[in-house]
């Protein structure tokens, strides 16, 4: 970094480490968001799953029978992916801590682990999604 005369930061130095500050404060702020949508989305999904087995048995015992075993794999996968969200939520909340004690190792392995979560997360709502609509498509 710049340093002025008397040993401390010069003002361009300040400034590009305040721009660094606040373009992390952003991408944080869009993680932590990313991960509200992924909760919402999986326990959507476990709402659906579960809607749309009470409809077919309240309809007919035969369609119900047939998508079953869909309709619980989906919504358990669903249902996975939703509390995967809460861990990602809670790693990237130990991260931030981490950062504010000082811990630069170990918040940024808590950061990694928050996006590894957030991911097994998506791909669990996407396995549940295509499972479903094997299911469905059995239906038929």
């Amino acid at each position: 970094m710049e340093r002025d005369n008397l040993g401390g930061m010069s003002d361009v130095a300040k400034e590009v480490a305040e721009h660094k500050r606040m373009m992390w404060r952003q991408a944080d702020a869009l993680l932590i968001e990313a991960s509200k949508a992924c909760m919402l989305l999986n326990a959507g999904g476990v709402v659906a799953m579960l809607g749309f087995e009470q409809a077919l048995l309240g309809k007919d015992a035969h369609l119900f029978a047939a998508f079953k075993w869909f309709g619980l794999g989906a919504g358990a996968l669903f249902l996975i992916g939703a509390m995967l969200t809460v861990f990602a939520h809670q790693a990237r909340a130990r991260s931030r801590i981490g950062v504010f004690a000082g811990d630069g190792p170990r918040s940024i392995a808590n950061g990694k682990y928050a996006d590894r979560l957030m991911l097994s997360s998506a791909i669990a709502f996407v396995l549940a999604s295509v499972i479903a609509g094997i299911g469905i498509g059995r239906l038929g």
